[in-house]
């Protein structure tokens, strides 16, 4: 190779030459990047800045709310979950919180990235809402702690054609003939079998106080799983108790005194304040899987994310079996309604429990809409279980406040 002023270079002077060239474009390059280094670092932390900015909660001007939440992506996330281990109920914490901004309206934040909710507590505008139906719906939130282990029930869904169809189902359970005709009578027996428990209790008590609430919780249960199926329905919460109790010998009974007193460890014989433990009686398991499942659903109340953590709640086994017993023995009540109307004749005055009254109706709905009757769909069964679980709750706490 000759350069220009006539000198040659061989072979390995070339190479030497290209390779210096080389380190040189190398390190022209690593400059580069070195410089781009911190440029991409403060970028890197702008737009997590940004993004930590816009994560924030956002409270909706002039409503009163806590101004640490607003400062932090959790919100009133951490405040809730201790209110709720305290407390036990989202309510109790929710009127913690009016006491504090002593407002009737303040807004909270406990779901993540979520919006504000705005809590109205103030009875007469509350009222005015609700019986403006028109206006007015079921919030999101209802959905959000109830559509898991509800299903296909009506309770937590908004207003529309498909509400309206699971309405029509149960337009004729509320009727006060069927209430005179069917839930008296079944509400009287359970009534007398709970009379019969407790004059069992007070017998062997002797005088000292026993624990009540259970048992007006299951003589409730009893009463309307036998309105829901029947007077005929065989499984009951109280009778296993009672049989129990019947069953005591009288070394049962002085042991069951001397060790049933409080939590101290000491004998109802020896303090008549401490409350006798009683025993109670294993119930089948179609009646501890309709207690089961809504206490699986309780979980939720300490949960901003309701539908994520149910996701996890319902993988478990003992949720999975509630879930499969509750179908298959609301199947077979199904199953003998459909018999039993079928050998009798169809007809309301004819029907002696809910589940009659439900089949005759989705019959009448088939015929009204030119569809075959779906006597064992989803929103058959779980509407079936919603009037269990409804019934349960609203008696229940009325007959405990009643007692009370």
């Amino acid at each position: 190779m000759v350069l220009p002023d006539g000198r040659s270079l061989d072979g390995n002077e070339a190479i030497d030459t290209t390779a210096a060239a080389a380190a040189a474009a190398a390190g022209s390059h690593f400059t580069a990047h070195r410089g781009a280094g911190p440029l991409l670092g403060v970028a890197a932390i702008l737009f997590l800045y940004l993004l930590y900015k816009r994560s924030l909660p956002k409270a909706i001007p002039g409503i009163p709310h806590n101004a640490a939440a607003v400062a932090s992506i959790l919100g009133d996330i951490p405040s809730f979950q201790e209110g709720i281990r305290r407390t036990g109920e989202l309510n109790l914490w929710l009127l913690e919180q009016a006491d504090h901004f002593a407002s009737p309206l303040f807004q909270v934040f406990i779901k993540p990235f979520g919006k504000p909710i705005v809590v109205l507590n103030d009875f007469r505008e509350i009222r005015d809402i609700m019986m403006r139906g028109k206006e007015f719906d079921r919030s999101s939130i209802t959905a959000d702690y109830m559509e898991g282990s509800a299903g296909k029930q009506h309770t937590h869904m908004p207003t529309g054609p498909e509400w309206k169809q699971h309405r029509r189902l149960l337009q004729n359970i509320m009727s006060p003939q069927f209430l005179n005709d069917v839930a008296v009578p079944t509400i009287f027996d359970s009534a007398l079998r709970l009379i019969r428990l407790w004059d069992d209790k007070a017998r062997i008590a002797a005088g000292h106080p026993f624990p009540a609430e259970m048992d007006i919780h299951y003589a409730t249960l009893d009463a309307v799983m036998a309105f829901t199926f029947g007077g005929d329905f065989e499984h009951r919460a109280t009778q296993p108790t009672i049989e129990r109790l019947q069953g005591l010998g009288a070394e049962d009974v002085k042991r069951l005194l001397s060790g049933g007193g409080g939590g101290g460890g000491g004998g109802a014989d020896k303090d008549n304040d401490a409350p006798v433990m009683f025993p109670k009686g294993d119930v089948d398991e179609r009646i501890q899987a309709t207690l089961y499942i809504p206490a699986s659903a309780s979980q939720l109340r300490e949960s901003p994310m309701p539908r994520l953590k149910w996701w996890f709640v319902q993988k478990k086994a003992a949720v999975r079996r509630a879930f499969r017993i509750r179908d298959m023995f609301v199947s077979e009540e199904i199953s003998k309604a459909l018999k039993k109307l079928q050998d009798v004749g169809v007809g309301e005055r004819r029907v002696h429990s809910a589940v009659e009254l439900i089949v005759l109706q989705e019959k009448k709905m088939a015929e009204q809409d030119g569809r075959a009757p779906s006597y064992f769909s989803e929103m058959m069964i779980h509407e079936i279980y919603g009037v269990i679980i409804a019934g349960l709750d609203t008696t229940s706490t009325t007959m405990s406040w009643g007692v009370k």
